[in-house]
């Protein structure tokens, strides 16, 4: 009824127009042409507006398709609020990254944050095959083909690992352990990441929160007989230098006596390094009587010859011909007596 109301009234309007435009015409000349378009118009638009009137039931049904499909979609809104389901992880975590905010409009899969568990912390620790080989990496043993290999494997030893941090001026360690490895070498550097978990991260302050940066002393292997060298007595990478006694024979003076001397030389010798880090060096290729020189020797030749001076002991002299006694074909040597015989 409003909207038939409506229209008669436009009809009304329109019916005046053009009768107001009929009295124009009664007017000079110089305006007649204006006057007939604005006939035309009013013409126009009342048979428009007969036109519309006629169609008020068509309208009608036009604006209540769209207030059905309106409700339609909110009848749909609140079917699918009632089945929104928020779903976060079943332990105690924190909240490490929010990435929606009230009032946001979030579809379907919609990530609405991150969060990590506090039960225990994972750090991954790249591991060279040079270092992998003196560790004990738990590996459970998987089969495709239904064999008995992985009843027979040994138990898992899981390495004990120390996780250290400076944060100010204070140095602050974790303990923990290598849980597992990784499945894949990391294809760029070569290297296997071992995984190390340590319980309670949140549990002590400082606490160990995810991001931080740390150094990992992991315990490997127990290395049997083996010498530990200071890196800076290791020359050229895998040399040392030791100092060798040897007994030689010499001779002086006309009268040709000869005895046996001791004499202390420079013995080059490569080893084999079986593990180094910055500050050590290890190796098997040592005897338990070797003498080791420590001391930097500048232009150190093989076999030359060297006096020993042992810290906090009497510097020793340097050994000359013994002194005879009783005769030019007797003499006494530095290491038992003998006799000797002039030539020519």
């Amino acid at each position: 009824d409003q909207m038939e109301a409506d229209l008669k009234a436009k009809i009304e309007v329109a019916r005046s127009k053009l009768a107001e435009a009929i009295e124009n015409l009664k007017l000079p000349p110089q305006s007649a042409a204006n006057l007939r378009a604005k006939i035309k118009v009013a013409q126009v638009q009342l048979a428009e507006t007969e036109e519309n009137l006629k169609r008020p039931a068509q309208r009608e049904a036009d604006i209540q398709a769209q207030i059905d499909i309106a409700k339609s979609e909110a009848k749909q809104a609140r079917r699918n609020s009632s089945r929104t389901t928020i779903l976060a992880p079943k332990y105690h975590g924190r909240i490490t990254e929010k990435r929606v905010d009230i009032g946001q409009v979030v579809t379907t899969g919609t990530v609405l944050a991150t969060a990590i568990a506090t039960d225990y912390a994972e750090v991954r620790l790249p591991i060279s095959n040079q270092r992998l080989a003196y560790l004990d990496v738990p590996e459970q043993l998987v089969n495709t083909n239904n064999t008995q290999a992985p009843k027979h494997q040994e138990p898992l030893t899981r390495p004990l690992v120390t996780l250290t941090t400076e944060i100010g001026t204070k140095a602050y360690k974790w303990e923990g352990w290598i849980d597992r490895a990784e499945s894949r070498y990391d294809s760029a550097s070569q290297q296997l990441f071992l995984i190390a978990q340590v319980d309670e991260p949140y549990g002590r302050k400082p606490a160990l929160r995810a991001g931080l940066f740390v150094r990992a002393d992991i315990t490997g292997k127990t290395l049997d007989n083996v010498y530990i060298l200071p890196r800076r007595a290791v020359r050229r990478g895998n040399e040392v230098a030791l100092a060798e006694n040897r007994f030689t024979q010499d001779k002086t003076g006309s009268l040709s006596i000869s005895w046996n001397i001791s004499r202390t030389i420079l013995t080059r010798k490569e080893i084999e390094v079986l593990w180094s880090d910055e500050k050590e060096m290890i190796t098997r290729s040592l005897k338990p009587n070797d003498v080791l020189i420590i001391d930097p020797i500048d232009y150190a030749t093989n076999e030359q010859e060297l006096i020993v001076h042992v810290k906090g002991e009497t510097a020793p002299k340097t050994p000359g011909p013994p002194k005879g006694k009783g005769g030019p074909g007797k003499g006494k040597s530095r290491y038992g007596k003998g006799k000797g015989k002039p030539k020519g």
